[in-house]
């Protein structure tokens, strides 16, 4: 559809921004067809996702940056001491007795 190349030290979200911008003007029909935008997580920046939703009606489909600095893996919800979530959100109940279970995850 369009593409650009560019120097691995170039941003990437701001290269989607102007790819964009570019195709709306020469080709506003691919817009108006298209329903989804689907990327790595180099393009999850807020104002690229409302830019394609608000004036394109696209979906971005991006997989979430891990923004958890601390390196761990998983974090205790609440005051739960069996029941853990990682930075997508995905819910894990600990069965102590039940190693098989990936480690003694089981997915909820």
């Amino acid at each position: 559809v369009a593409y650009r190349v560019t120097k691995a030290s170039c941003s990437e979200v701001k290269q989607a921004h102007a790819l964009i911008d570019e195709l709306s003007v020469a080709k506003p029909e691919i817009l108006k067809v298209c329903g989804n935008f689907i990327a790595d997580r180099g393009y999850d920046d807020g104002k690229l996702i409302e830019k394609l939703w608000d004036d394109y009606g696209i979906k971005a489909i991006i997989d979430i940056r891990n923004l958890w600095k601390d390196g761990e893996g998983t974090r205790l919800l609440g005051n739960h001491d069996n029941i853990v979530y990682d930075y997508r959100g995905t819910v894990y109940a600990v069965a102590q007795r039940y190693k098989a279970a990936r480690n003694g995850l089981w997915w909820l």
